[in-house]
């Protein structure tokens, strides 16, 4: 059963998509759509499951599911992303590619390679400060505290430590 994002609990189970393209905003109300019919029959072994999905911040699909309502199964996450798959194939985004990272410059979202990064990061080009998503966060409540974070609390912080052993 779908429900609204911002009504789900915040221990909701929660799966965060990264695109590897900026989100129109055409776009979002489709995938929102899609995925609000897709909800809406996603069941687990036979029972309805209580879930929610929205496009957030251009580049960020994500998808929660209230296990307190109803467990996922193992098949019923692959539903899950098999009908994103089917979703990113007749839009044109990839919802799956790891080689981007998203960064916030002030009230600016860009979008670089992984190896642009870390090189913009070994030259002080980007400062530790610059925010980026964390998109590993597993519960809606991590949200707010977890999710976008400075890149010196994130997985990226080791290319500051090499940031001085540039010959």
């Amino acid at each position: 059963m779908y429900t609204s994002f911002q009504n789900i609990s915040d221990k909701a189970r929660i799966w965060v998509y990264q695109a590897n393209r900026m989100i129109l905003s055409e776009e979002s109300v489709l995938i929102e759509d899609r995925m609000k019919s897709f909800i809406e029959q996603w069941t687990a072994h036979g029972n309805q499951l209580y879930a929610s999905a929205k496009v957030t911040e251009d580049y960020f699909l994500m998808v929660a599911l209230d296990e307190n309502v109803s467990q996922a199964s193992g098949c019923s996450i692959d539903a899950s992303v098999h009908f994103i798959q089917e979703l990113q194939h007749s839009m044109n985004i990839d919802f799956f590619d790891r080689t981007k990272v998203v960064l916030e410059i002030g009230n600016d979202r860009i979008q670089q390679d992984l190896g642009e990064v870390a090189e913009a990061i070994k030259s002080g080009k980007i400062e530790p400060t610059v925010s980026t998503y964390n998109n590993l966060i597993s519960y809606k409540e991590q949200l707010t505290s977890e999710w976008k974070i400075p890149l010196r609390n994130s997985w990226l912080k080791k290319y500051f430590s090499q940031k001085n052993t540039i010959a």
